[in-house]
C-alpha cells in the first residue's frame, strides 16, 4: 500500500500539472478545475471538496490509476496498473485512511506483497514473495509497528532469517542461514540492539566467531577461530572498541608470537 500511497502523491502533484499522464474525473478530463489543500490533503473540484471517480491514465493510453473520493478524501477500492495493463496493486481507503486487504502485484502478474490495513495502519500478517513465487518475507504488524516473529527466505526457498519484533523493534533471538540452509549465525536482541553472546559459523559448519554484546555494542571476550577449528584470536572489547592484549593463533594452532594491544 505504500507504494500505493506514493503513486497518490504523484497524482495530487500532477493536479498542480507536472504530470503528462492524462487524468479523469467521473468521465471528464478536467484535471485544471482540480486543488489540492497542502496543509489538509484534502481534494477540490471547482473549490469544492471533490466527491467521485478518478482515473488516471499513462501516455499510451492505458489505466494507470483508478480510485474514489468522498468529500476530498481517498474512499473505497483503489488499483494502479503497469503500462502492460497488468494490475499492480489494489487496495482500500476509508475516509482517507488505508482500510482493509492490500495486493502488490510484480509487473508479469505474479503476487509480490499481500498484507491488511487498519484505521492506516498495517496490522497483521504481511507476505513477500520472490519473482519466482516463493515465499520472501512473512511477518507481522501491530498498530503499524512489526510484532511478533518474521521470516525471511532465499529464492530457492531455503530460511535465510528469522526473529523477533516487539514495538517495531527486534527482539529475542534471531537465527541466520546460508542459501544452502547451513546455520550462519545466532544471537539476541534487547529492544533493537544486540545483547548478549553471538556466534557465527563458516561455511563447514564450525565456529567461527563468538562474543557478547551490552546494548548493541561489543563487550567482554571475543573468539574468533580458522575453518580448521583452531582458535584463530583471543581478546576483549569494552564499549565496542578492543581493550587491552590479544591473542592470535596460526591455523596450527601455535602462538602468534606478536599479540598486538586493543585500540
Amino acid at each position: 500500500m505504500k507504494n500505493i500511497i506514493f503513486s497518490i502523491l504523484l497524482v495530487l502533484i500532477s493536479f498542480n500539472g507536472y504530470s503528462q499522464t492524462t487524468k479523469v474525473l467521473n468521465g471528464n478530463k478536467e484535471e485544471k478545475f482540480i486543488r489540492v489543500d497542502s496543509t489538509t490533503g484534502l481534494t477540490y473540484y471547482k473549490n469544492k471538496l471533490y466527491t467521485g471517480v478518478y482515473e488516471e491514465y499513462h501516455e499510451n493510453g492505458q489505466l494507470r490509476m483508478k480510485g474514489s473520493y468522498l468529500n476530498g478524501k481517498e474512499d473505497g477500492v483503489w488499483e494502479s496498473y503497469y503500462e502492460n495493463g497488468q494490475l499492480s496493486e489494489k487496495g482500500s481507503y476509508n475516509n482517507g485512511k488505508e482500510d482493509g486487504v492490500y495486493v502488490g502485484y510484480y509487473e508479469n502478474g505474479q503476487l509480490w506483497r499481500i498484507g491488511s490495513y487498519l484505521n492506516g495502519k498495517e496490522d497483521g500478517v504481511w507476505e513477500e514473495y520472490h519473482k519466482n513465487g516463493q515465499l520472501s518475507l512473512k511477518f507481522s504488524f501491530l498498530n503499524g509497528e512489526k510484532n511478533g516473529v518474521l521470516e525471511d527466505y532465499f529464492s530457492n526457498g531455503q530460511l535465510s532469517s528469522k526473529g523477533s519484533y516487539l514495538n517495531g523493534k527486534e527482539d529475542g533471538v534471531w537465527e541466520h542461514y546460508r542459501d544452502n540452509g547451513k546455520r550462519l549465525g545466532k544471537g539476541s536482541f534487547l529492544k533493537g540492539k544486540e545483547e548478549g553472546v553471538w556466534e557465527f559459523y563458516h561455511e563447514n559448519g564450525l565456529l567461527e566467531l563468538k562474543g557478547s554484546f551490552l546494548n548493541g555494542e561489543k563487550n567482554g571476550v571475543w573468539e574468533h577461530y580458522h575453518d580448521n577449528g583452531q582458535l584463530s584470536s583471543k581478546g576483549s572489547y569494552l564499549n565496542g572498541k578492543k581493550d587491552g592484549v590479544w591473542e592470535y593463533y596460526n591455523e596450527d594452532g601455535t602462538l602468534n608470537e606478536n599479540p598486538i594491544s586493543g585500540d
